[in-house]
């Protein structure tokens, strides 16, 4: 799945953001959208385990909007 995550603050940990999803899903993607700060994740997670993986890091997840986009798989792969 992939989530687009506004409300985290410039000073948010994203090291151990990264690592607390990376702990979920070793394949995941993580970034920052430099046009708007979001972070991006790409990762076989749902949003709740999203958040409580950010959670885990003493990060606020009160304020988060966690914004599931639709699915750009064409199947092609077979995964």
């Amino acid at each position: 799945m992939e989530f687009h995550v506004d409300g985290l603050p410039a000073a948010a940990d994203m090291a151990a953001i990264t690592d607390a999803i990376y702990n979920i899903d070793p394949a995941a993607l993580v970034d920052i959208d430099p046009a708007t700060g979001a972070l991006r994740v790409n990762a076989a997670l749902s949003a709740d385990d999203l958040t409580t993986a950010i959670g885990t890091t003493g990060q606020q997840v009160s304020g988060l909007l966690v914004m599931q986009l639709p699915s750009t798989c064409c199947g092609g792969c077979g995964g």
